[in-house]
């Protein structure tokens, strides 16, 4: 059975979670501002594989037990009660309060190990939201699920940013999303993607420019029925944001998020361990083929939001 990462799933679109830790700070000014180069479509979407083990037991899910058809969210624990996930993910659960969600530990959603409740929620606040980008209008898609209590046996990852000269990288990525085309999903699976750019247009990373975008719209659930003349506006509004957002994946041997992979932690490693250096985020384009393709729009954790994950942690005294 074909299994590939994937992204948020259910009716608040939502997914929850992926933990970051302390890091050196880097300037905003040291981010890619450009996009990479593509020029063709993907590649058709490559395999993700299990991840059961447990140094990645701290990728847990979010989710609320009594309404599991609402769809989850991938989650990272950062500090021992304090849990990273995208933001968008944070404002649906937030939307229910008359339901308890909670962190899931361990490879299996409806199997956990562990789960802990959880009793807050806090999202960045400083990066203005853009109403006129599709992938912009949350500001900086990162949020934290604070816990009731702390978990115990799982080693907190670090936060850290990415650099220029890591364009063409390849990170690891662990998720709970969509995993093959039939739309299972719950187990945690794991792939590569390769960071393509931070900011420019998403379309130009997928498509080369904005005319192969406008050649490919036809093809795309979300513009076949666009008029022509509106697609210029529509190529517009796929802009991403400057510093905060970056496209990962696409390329030859890459994963794919999807549908419950909202907050899944793009890691690299390091000599003290795991690092999260960005998020999956809200949204990507999908082909009239596949679920989801054309790569993954990321939240990055540039240094105003490292900051705040800094303040959070700290608030919870660690």
């Amino acid at each position: 059975m074909a299994i590939r990462i994937s992204r948020c799933r259910g009716a608040w679109l939502a997914s929850l979670g992926i933990s970051l830790a302390a890091c050196g700070a880097v300037a905003d000014d040291d981010f890619i501002t450009t996009e990479a180069p593509v020029g063709t479509t993907t590649e058709a979407l490559l395999d993700g594989a299990d991840a059961g083990a447990r140094w990645l037991d701290a990728v847990g899910a979010l989710f609320a037990p009594e309404a599991p058809e609402l769809g989850l969210c991938t989650g990272t624990l950062i500090g021992p009660t304090t849990v990273l996930t995208a933001k968008h993910c944070v404002l649906g659960a937030a939307s229910l309060p008359d339901l308890a969600f909670v962190f899931a530990l361990g490879p299996d959603v409806l199997a956990p190990r562990a789960t802990y409740p959880i009793s807050g929620w806090a999202t960045e606040p400083q990066i203005e939201p853009r109403a006129d980008l599709k992938y912009g209008i949350f500001g900086s898609d990162v949020a934290v699920a604070r816990l009731g209590a702390p978990v115990t046996g799982v080693r907190p990852l670090a936060i850290g940013g990415v650099h220029a000269a890591d364009r063409g990288r390849r990170f690891l990525i662990a998720g709970f999303g969509v995993r093959d085309e039939a739309g299972a999903f719950g187990l945690r699976q794991k792939g590569q993607l390769t960071l393509r750019g931070i900011g420019g247009n998403y379309a130009d990373y997928a498509f080369g420019d904005l005319t192969g975008f406008i050649a490919a719209a036809g093809t795309l659930p979300d513009y076949a029925s666009v008029p022509a003349d509106a697609l210029p506006s529509e190529y517009e509004r796929l802009a991403l944001l400057p510093h905060y957002q970056a496209v990962f994946g696409g390329e030859p041997g890459d994963a794919q998020t999807c549908d419950g992979d909202s907050g899944a932690p793009l890691l690299q490693r390091t000599r003290g361990g795991l690092t999260v250096v960005a998020l999956a985020g809200a949204g990507d384009l999908a082909s009239a083929d596949r679920l989801c393709d054309f790569g993954s729009v990321a939240a990055v954790l540039a240094p105003r939001v490292r900051a705040f994950l800094r303040r959070e942690l700290a608030s919870a005294g660690f």
